[in-house]
């Protein structure tokens, strides 16, 4: 079987036994996991269209090795997956990871077992979708066993799951969090944009300048933008000392 047949089959049973409505988007990223050989993790990246450039929220994730990936690539500014989404190129990122980007490729190193990406733009045949699927290996040699065709394939497959949980995508990207963020991680991402907006505000800087601010003290201290963004929201950071 093929894998773009094996996730079909995986995302149908995965959404069976959950009771998912068959246009949600939550299990898909599982699904690509169980679809492909050799692969430790996925996700599933939306990023804002020319109006909100740098927002990015993760709509799908296979465990919680990807998810910390999907947040150190965010908080570095710079990885394998943004690169994906922001150019329709495709990556295959193995023994030239950390050539590319080692300020990610450190961290990631020193925090997981990921030390190979793959990373494809989501397209709805017509154009691009401002989305993403990035998988994570264990090493190079595991992306280049795969065939090409058939993980294009199944990225389609992907894309076409994504296009049919537009809808569900757009409600989540529309919530407002609480001003004490749950620890829910698409509302943890939504925190980070109102703590973009406090630093903006604060600082009297745009919205790129003020992710920009949140993305060094983050680094600088050697977390991710959530907490971060948790603690400005809660009063408990101030937002000038971010600055």
């Amino acid at each position: 079987m093929s894998m773009a047949r094996r996730f079909s089959a995986a995302l149908r049973t995965m959404r069976t036994a959950d009771g998912t409505p068959p246009t949600g988007v939550a299990e898909v990223a599982a699904a690509a996991v169980n679809a492909i050989p050799g692969v430790l993790g996925a996700v599933i990246c939306v990023h804002g269209d020319r109006d909100a450039p740098n927002s990015r929220l993760a709509v799908s994730v296979s465990d919680a090795q990807a998810l910390l990936v999907e947040q150190l690539e965010y908080t570095a500014g710079a990885g394998p997956g943004l690169y994906a989404a922001h150019t329709g190129c495709v990556v295959r990122a193995g023994v030239d990871l950390e050539r590319q980007w080692p300020a990610f490729s450190d961290t990631v190193f020193a925090r997981t077992d990921v030390r190979a990406v793959y990373a494809a733009p989501l397209s709805d045949g017509h154009q691009f979708l401002h989305a993403a699927l990035v998988l994570y290996f264990r090493d190079a040699p595991s992306i280049d066993a795969l065939d090409e065709t058939e993980l294009r394939d199944v990225t389609a497959a992907v894309a076409d799951a994504v296009v049919d949980a537009t809808p569900a995508i757009a409600s989540l990207a529309d919530t407002v969090p609480a001003d004490t963020p749950s620890s829910d991680p698409l509302r943890e991402r939504l925190a980070v944009n109102v703590a973009v907006g406090m630093v903006m505000a604060t600082l009297n800087v745009v919205a790129s300048d003020a992710l920009a601010v949140l993305r060094g003290f983050a680094w600088s201290h050697q977390t991710v933008l959530e907490p971060v963004a948790a603690d400005m929201i809660s009063g408990e950071l101030p937002v000038t000392s971010v600055a």
